[in-house]
Formats: structure tokens, sequence, C-alpha cells
């Protein structure tokens, strides 16, 4: 796929992400996609479906914005800023109703038109 077609599969999960729809992931992740969690340990399809899931929960209509996406060959970066206000549970910790804003960085890798690893 080029990289053109890899931004787009990115595009999608992203907005995705945003409202919930974890289904998306076993459409455009291959079987074996692996996320390497910078705060946590790895994470399979199953995991990060349930890692998105729980933000969404935690920060309901919560906003991603990417600020930047570049791609070369198999691989896709973003820059993105994510917006939400703390309405549910995160990890034990009870809704503060305060407005969160956090900057994510993510790279991106694709085989055969899937993604790999994040």
């Amino acid at each position: 796929m080029s990289a053109e077609g890899n931004m787009a599969i990115v595009r999608r999960v992203v907005d995705a992400n945003t409202v919930g729809n974890v289904d998306i992931l076993d459409e455009v992740c291959s079987a074996n996609y692996a996320c390497h969690n910078p705060i946590g340990p790895d994470m399979d399809r199953a995991g990060i479906k349930e890692a998105m899931a729980m933000m969404v929960r935690a920060f309901p209509g919560w906003h991603i914005v990417v600020d930047d996406m570049f791609a070369a060959g198999d691989k896709v970066a973003t820059r993105a800023t994510v917006r939400g206000v703390h309405r549910g549970e995160l990890w034990g910790v009870p809704p503060t109703g305060k407005e969160m804003m956090w900057t994510s960085f993510n790279i991106y890798r694709f085989v055969d038109g899937k993604l790999a690893e994040e």
C-alpha cells in the first residue's frame, strides 16, 4: 500500500477512536498487531480495543486533533492533541470533572496493507 493509503488508514483509526468504534481494528489491524505502550505492557488487538473503550468511557465526547502526520515507506508518524473532560473512572481514579489535554506521538508500521505495530 502507498504512504497515502497508510495515512488514510491511520486517519480512520483516529476518527473511530474519537467515537469509540473499536471494531475498526478488526478490519485494519493484522492478526499479530502489537501496540508498544509507553505507560504499561504491550497490547495486542484485543488489548488496544479495551484501552480505547476505557478512554471513551473516561472522557466521553473527547476530541483528537492530528496536528502533524508524515509517512515514509511502511511507517506513518502522527503528533496529536487530545482533549476531554474526565467524566468516568480511569485506572481507579474517580471522575474529576476537569478538562484534560495531552499530546500524543505515535509511529505506526504497516505490513501488507494492515496495521502491524504501533
